[in-house]
């Protein structure tokens, strides 16, 4: 995207701007066309999985840039998610009501659920001292 702003008339001028916000009045905004939505407008709502039954996922909490499509960062108590922000999950947005209705694909949210902490020690190659322990054992009682 390029914007221009009154008063700044040369590439010098403008990179005294990097990494400022621009922040444009909610009445100004450009209306959006059919299937886009303003990352301001999707956090802070709620994300709604449609596809079995009304199952609330939790709270949006940002937009990041994902490969094949934007990922949606969704909180809810101390568990996170990363949703695919694609257009055939997308059933139905309401910025009043703050409420995004997406039917899933079956367990997509249990890929993408939080690991348990004997699976963040797995995934490091290190084991915990209890697994360790139990280890032992096994290998004693069996000899």
């Amino acid at each position: 995207m390029v914007l221009k702003f009154a008063g700044i008339d040369s590439i010098n001028d403008a990179e005294k701007l990097t990494g400022m916000l621009v922040e444009i009045p909610h009445s100004q905004r450009a209306v959006l066309e059919s299937g886009s939505f303003y990352v301001s407008d999707l956090v802070g709502s709620e994300l709604v999985d449609v596809s079995a039954r009304r199952n609330k996922v939790g709270i949006i909490e940002d937009v990041e840039q994902g490969l094949a499509a934007p990922l949606l960062i969704v909180r809810e108590g101390d568990r996170k998610y990363e949703v695919p922000f694609a257009a055939e999950y997308v059933v139905r947005f309401n910025p009043a009501q703050r409420t995004l209705e997406m039917k899933l694909p079956p367990g997509l949210l249990e890929i993408n659920a939080p690991l348990s902490p004997e699976e963040k020690l797995e995934q490091t190659g290190k084991s915990s001292p209890r697994s360790h322990g139990d280890t032992e054992k096994k290998k004693t009682s069996i000899s």
